[in-house]
Formats: C-alpha cells, structure tokens, sequence
C-alpha cells in the first residue's frame, strides 16, 4: 500500500513538473508583454492612457522585432488610442526604417474596424519620409477589413443614414498635409475640404524643425568710458 502511494506521488510530481515546464517555455503573448510593463493590478482595459502608452513604450524598447504585434495587441485592446499607440511603437522602437513602419501600421490597421486614417496620421508624422509604405500597409489592411464588412452586410440595406465612413475606399491614395506643423495623411478626395476647414495647412511636407546653432554668441565690445583711455 505504501509502494502504491508513493508511486502515484512521484507520477503526481512528475506531470506536475511537466506542466511547470510547458508553461515556462511558452513564450508570452505580445498583450502579456504589455501587461508586464502596467501598474500592479491594472489590465490594458483599465489603464488610462498615460499607463497604457508607457507600458507600450518599455514593451517596445525590451521586443523591438515585436513592434507589430505589440501594436495590433494594444490597438485591438484600446482603439481609442490607436493613433497614439502607432507613435509610440515607432518612437519606442527608435526606427524609421520603412518595412518596419509597414508593418507596425498594418498591424495596427487590421487590429480594429475604423483607425486607419489615426494611424495613417501619427505614422506619417513619426517617419514623413516612408509615405509609399505607409499607404500600402493601410490600403492593403484596409482592403481586408473592408472585404470581411462586406461579407458580414445584409444584400438589402433599407433606411441606413450616412456614416462618416460611407464611400470610404481603402485603395484611395493618401496625399501628405501639413497641418500647422503636424504631418498627416489626408485621403485624396478630402484634401479640399480639410485645406478649406484648417487655415495654415498646406499640401506637402512640412519644413523640418531647424536645429538651434550651437556655436556661441559673439557679444559686441561695451564702449570706453568717456575720459578714460583703453589699455595698451
């Protein structure tokens, strides 16, 4: 009897240890790689936004080659903040290499229904010289939501008002403004009315910030006192 039980223990410790074991080799999923980063007892869902944003950021800096999965992880779970989350992967991982930027934005614009013109906008501005990726990453992951909406809408649509989105084409090309200083990307049909609806922005890129010289400041010589005469 006491042979039975001690076998039954040792098979008990064993697959024990082999759960252990299958649990420690389990990588992470990139929104537990975020979670890591939020204040004790906080989730992605109840984290404000500053919380969310800087346990995005760690996440990022610890899993650079993650940085897509990261973002549709966040984006999937905050939407809101699609925009931001994009800028914040990108500034994170401290790239402006344009595959990366595709990819992140992609990521982020299949995550959720609705974000692509966020993202589209805060990419643009962190990397304004990646435009061609960008739009492609968009339109392609654009593309698919739009098809899968498609899929899901009744053949007979009675009595449906106009929504923001109505007519949205993702194929349609993104042209670069700069409002007031801001970087974003306006869809090609839309530019007239944003340039008409936001007075200084202009289609085109904007001047990037000039660095402050750093050579020193020559201050002219202070005038002789009158009835003193200047050293020799």
């Amino acid at each position: 009897m006491v042979v039975w039980k001690r076998l039954l223990f040792f098979e008990a410790a064993l697959l024990c240890l082999a759960l252990a074991s299958q649990a420690w080799a389990r990588d992470p999923s990139p929104a537990e790689l975020i979670g890591k980063y939020l204040p004790e007892k906080k989730t992605l869902k109840s984290a404000s936004k500053s919380e969310m944003l800087s346990a995005v950021c760690s996440a990022t800096r610890k899993n650079r080659k993650s940085g897509a999965a990261l973002a549709s992880a966040a984006v999937a779970g905050r939407s809101e903040f699609a925009g931001e989350t994009v800028a914040t992967v990108l500034r994170c991982a401290g790239t402006t290499d344009c595959d990366y930027v595709g990819a992140v934005v992609a990521a982020a614009v299949a995550a959720r229904a609705g974000v692509a013109i966020a993202v589209s906008d805060a990419a643009m501005a962190r990397a304004p010289n990646c435009e061609e990726s960008i739009q492609k990453a968009a339109n392609a992951a654009g593309k698919t939501e739009s098809d899968a909406a498609k899929e899901d809408e009744p053949s007979a649509l009675i009595g449906k008002s106009a929504g923001a989105n109505e007519g949205f084409d993702p194929r349609e090309r993104l042209i670069p403004v700069c409002d007031n200083g801001a970087q974003r990307g306006v869809r090609e049909s839309q530019v007239a009315d944003f340039l008409r609806t936001h007075p200084g922005s202009f289609s085109g890129r904007c001047a990037p910030t000039p660095t402050p010289s750093s050579s020193p400041t020559v201050r002219p010589a202070a005038p002789a006192k009158p009835g003193i005469s200047a050293p020799r």
